[in-house]
């Protein structure tokens, strides 16, 4: 449970990351958004501001910076989403041998960090029943073998 907690606290970090983004992003282009808003809210009150510009360089250098954002915003993601895959797999891979096999090509197929969680979620609960199985198989064994000391 302590790699799934890593985990987590690494796409809580991004998330993080993301808001101080977006934070950023807001006071450098004076948009004045208050609260929770993320890069969508952004780009449409770029798009606003720039429907009415007061000159053509002012439409151009906006458009160059929602693209510039939107392409460091992507590879950030995408950088971050292949982190939090390659640590899922070395963790699985070293904590969970057995039924690594079976979740090691969903994990490398996840797209998205919903995706990845979700395929996490399912190999932890596989672990979890294995675990279980497990115990139960030592539990009957160790019973049997009290037996067997009772009788002798």
């Amino acid at each position: 449970m302590g790699d799934y907690t890593k985990v987590k606290e690494e796409r809580d970090n991004y998330e993080n990351k993301l808001k101080d983004i977006n934070n950023k992003l807001n006071t450098e282009l004076k948009l004045g958004l208050e609260g929770d808003f993320d890069l969508d809210t952004i780009i449409k009150k770029v798009k606003k501001l720039i429907a009415k510009p007061d000159n053509l360089e002012e439409l151009i250098q906006a458009n160059q910076t929602i693209a510039d954002l939107k392409k460091q915003l992507t590879n950030k993601e995408i950088t971050d989403l292949e982190e939090v895959r390659q640590a899922s797999l070395k963790i699985f891979k070293d904590i969970a041998p057995r039924i690594y096999s079976q979740f090691v090509q969903p994990l490398k197929e996840a797209n998205s960090f919903q995706k990845l969680n979700q395929v996490q979620q399912e190999a932890i609960s596989a672990y979890a029943a294995e675990q279980e199985t497990n115990l139960t198989q030592q539990k009957d064994e160790l019973m049997k073998q009290r037996v067997n000391e009772r009788v002798f």
